[in-house]
């Protein structure tokens, strides 16, 4: 495997990004599907689940969240996409 010459950061807000898409776009079992990949992915390239976090709220427009939100997963489980009314 070669190494991507792209910051952790990078990494973490692509990540985010084809999250939030398949959040909008994917039917319930494809979306669990990519949810899963996405993790594995998060876990394989020693993506910090805080960064992952950063970048599911500044994708989500909002200033704030609820504490159950799906971004404040972080940093026990990897942040997914915002599911909050706040």
């Amino acid at each position: 495997m070669s190494k991507l010459q792209i910051s952790k950061l990078t990494e973490a807000k692509a990540i985010a990004t084809i999250w939030n898409m398949g959040a909008e776009s994917l039917d319930p079992q494809s979306y669990v599907e990519l949810e899963r990949i996405l993790k594995l992915l998060c876990g394989t390239r020693s993506i910090n689940n805080e960064v992952i976090a950063v970048e599911q709220r500044i994708l989500s427009g909002k200033s704030n969240h609820c504490s159950d939100c799906h971004t404040s997963d972080a940093p026990a489980y990897v942040p997914a996409p915002c599911d909050c009314d706040a």
